[in-house]
């Protein structure tokens, strides 16, 4: 398997592992969602690097260091959040569904 390929199967397990979790429950989703996130956060301090760029194409450039550490630690806190207290963050989604 190529790197992309490899890539490929891994977001998609991860994707099904994710609406798994909210098929189960809302809280077990937004608690899955919340690791992926720690996780993705702390893939970006492993690498140093963090894509940004145009949403339908390939990332354009990436941050530095000091940048994407930031980046990384901002996402692991919103990962920590939504694992750590995924009833706040069920009642602010769905008060925002009843409102909209």
């Amino acid at each position: 398997m190529t790197h992309t390929n490899t890539r490929r199967v891994i977001v998609i397990t991860v994707i099904v592992l994710v609406v798994a979790a909210f098929a189960y429950d809302r809280i077990p989703g937004w608690r899955a969602l919340g690791i992926v996130a720690s996780l993705y956060g702390a893939l970006i301090i492993w690498r140093r690097r963090a894509a940004y760029g145009r949403p339908d194409h390939e990332a354009s450039r990436y941050t530095d260091d000091a940048i994407a550490m930031l980046v990384g630690l901002v996402v692991i806190a919103i990962g920590a959040v939504f694992l750590m207290a995924p009833e706040i963050i069920d009642h602010v989604y769905m008060n925002a569904r009843l409102r909209g």
